[in-house]
């Protein structure tokens, strides 16, 4: 079953103070709303079927709503305002399903004939009494050239 996939354009920057101890692939309930960033390599990022060894790419920021080490400084923007492609699932999702959910959003944004961005963001979260998984992934507005007219 294809996720549901919406576009957004967030018009703040969701802020977050920097955890560089968080794991992204073991996540609980208990370490509250956290934020992960990924740096896709250029090439894998624009590919409709991007090999899955190659997702999620290099960890690059990870944030947490909480402050966790109070003697450091403040809050970062760790979803920084822009357009993105979103999509969440109602559960704490492990790895591979991450992954998944990184490559259908990618290949709607190709869908679009827009151009994915290299960074690509995980988000938990809970909501509504259930833990939720959220990907976000910024695009281009710049449409990709078919040569077809």
């Amino acid at each position: 079953m294809r996720p549901e996939i919406s576009c957004l354009r967030l018009v703040s920057p969701i802020l977050y103070f920097p955890d560089s101890a968080a794991d992204p692939f073991n996540y609980s309930l208990d370490q509250g709303e956290m934020i992960f960033c990924f740096e896709i390599p250029k090439m894998i990022a624009a590919e409709f079927e991007p090999e899955k060894r190659c997702l999620p790419g290099d960890l690059i920021f990870s944030g947490s709503a909480v402050n966790k080490n109070p003697g450091k400084a403040g809050q970062t923007a760790g979803l920084p305002q822009g357009n993105y492609f979103f999509t969440q699932l109602r559960e704490i999702s492990d790895k591979e399903k991450i992954i998944w959910l990184m490559t259908e959003v990618q290949q709607e944004i190709l869908w679009q004939r827009l151009i994915p961005e290299s960074k690509c963001y995980l988000r938990y979260l809970f909501e509504d009494r259930c833990g939720v998984t959220q990907i976000f992934r910024p695009f281009a507005e710049t449409a990709i050239n078919t040569g077809a007219l």
